[in-house]
């Protein structure tokens, strides 16, 4: 499926939100194929914030845990990004960045910053394993591990000058 033609249906979707409600509207997506106009669309539809999910800065665990966003390297998700911020404004694209999933302390901290320079809001986010799937073997981690994340990315996040609370909407806002 096109990403023109779902950010279309998306459109519509948000713009039949916005007739019942003023709530902020937050969409999650993962565009392939030409994302230029389908994401001023989404805009122009009314959707406030735009979550686009890197999940990991380590190519060896996208291509493991995330095959169908390997379409992208991860320096075409920062372009991406990057473009997105260009419509939906600064702190107002968000990307999840998923831990212990094997990566490295450094990937998360030194993507977190490219990110943030761009103007989009990393989101670190610890696995919780689903039963039954191939991660669920790695377990969560411990806390010492995001929290030692938590507090470098925080300050990245400080001196970029993004915070939860200028976002409009999504999981960031409710600051999980």
């Amino acid at each position: 499926e096109d990403f023109t033609k779902l950010s279309s249906y998306l459109s519509d979707c948000v713009r039949a939100i916005r007739q019942k409600s003023s709530l902020p509207v937050h969409l999650q997506v993962y565009p392939f194929g030409d994302y230029v106009e389908p994401l001023k669309r989404l805009k122009e539809a009314g959707v406030d914030t735009l979550g686009i999910h890197i999940e990991s800065f380590d190519e060896n665990i996208r291509n493991r845990y995330t095959p169908g966003k390997c379409i992208h390297t991860i320096n075409e998700i920062e372009t991406m990004l990057e473009y997105a911020v260009g419509i939906f404004d600064k702190n107002q694209v968000t990307s999840f960045i998923i831990t212990g999933l094997g990566e490295t302390e450094e990937s998360v901290i030194d993507g977190s910053r490219r990110i943030a320079a761009l103007c989009v809001y990393p989101f670190i986010v610890p696995h919780h394993p689903i039963p039954g799937t191939e991660p669920y073997t790695l377990g969560t981690p411990d806390s010492e591990y995001p929290e030692s994340i938590y507090r470098k990315v925080s300050q990245i996040l400080k001196k970029s000058r993004l915070s939860s609370s200028n976002v409009k909407a999504g999981c960031i806002r409710c600051s999980a």
